[in-house]
């Protein structure tokens, strides 16, 4: 069977005008809502340690654990795969609260990447 191969100017066209505002509410929101709650977590990081990096504190821990030859699991809160604390050895060396904005800034830099395939179909139809 023969299948065509779609532009993403084709696509985006054949998705009707209400879909299209469906879809563009739901990035909105998202996009707001994601600020809203990264600008509520750099407030409250500047208040001193919070809940944002407890799990990146869990496993800066369990990493110097592992550099120390101590029991990986001897903290009931370590709850990851021993690749975790491997990979988090070496990050111990680099102060947590820089760790956390890096972290921060890789995940939103991977949303914009997942999302931007998206939008290829709004540049070729001028839309954006």
């Amino acid at each position: 069977m023969w299948h065509h191969a779609y532009s993403p100017t084709e696509v985006l066209l054949a998705v009707s005008p209400r879909m299209r505002l469906a879809w563009f509410a739901a990035v909105v929101f998202g996009a707001v809502f994601g600020a809203g709650e990264f600008a509520g977590w750099v407030a409250e990081s500047l208040k001193g340690p919070s809940w944002w990096a407890e799990d990146l504190h869990i496993l800066l821990r369990a990493g110097g654990r592992l550099s120390a030859g101590q029991p990986l699991y001897s903290d009931p809160s370590f709850l990851y795969p021993p690749v975790a604390a491997v990979i988090a050895v070496p990050l111990g060396a680099v102060d947590p609260a820089a760790l956390s904005i890096a972290y921060a800034a890789l995940k939103i830099a991977l949303a914009v990447v997942a999302l931007s395939p998206l939008t290829t179909g709004w540049r070729a139809a001028g839309w954006a």
